[in-house]
């Protein structure tokens, strides 16, 4: 934005536009916007200076850059705090996305299930709960 409003203010610097020159600079920073969004919140705007314009530009300008990176560090954030389950031995490992045909849920793995070692209520076999009884 800074650039663009650099270059159009150089552009009429050998025009002779006498005292209509802030509008002139204003009308030519609010149609040369690439951003619609921005060029529509200026439009909207009364008795619009090219100062303001070029303040509310930049202010745009720099909310809309924010927000890409907010977005880009969420989405970075997303994998920073996976839970692990140490072993006794092995290096951290993730949690098991898989279902335990044991109990029936996600948060654990197969082999360290708490129904490995009981007896099924529903068929007296040992390595199951009801729920997941055949």
């Amino acid at each position: 934005m800074a650039d663009f409003c650099v270059a159009i203010q150089k552009l009429a610097e050998h025009c002779e536009f006498g005292t209509t020159l802030n509008d002139a600079l204003c009308d030519r920073l609010v149609c040369g916007l690439v951003n619609e969004n921005i060029q529509r919140k200026l439009l909207v705007e009364a008795d619009l200076t090219y100062d303001c314009a070029k303040s509310l530009a930049s202010a745009a300008e720099m909310a809309v850059k924010d927000a890409v990176e907010l977005r880009a560090q969420a989405a970075a954030a997303a994998n920073v705090n996976k839970v692990f389950r140490p072993g006794a031995d092995e290096p951290a490992q993730p949690m098991s996305t898989k279902l335990c045909s044991r109990y029936g849920n996600t948060n654990h793995i197969q082999s360290d299930c708490y129904f490995k070692e009981k007896v099924c209520n529903n068929c007296s076999k040992k390595g199951h709960c009801t729920r997941m009884c055949r």
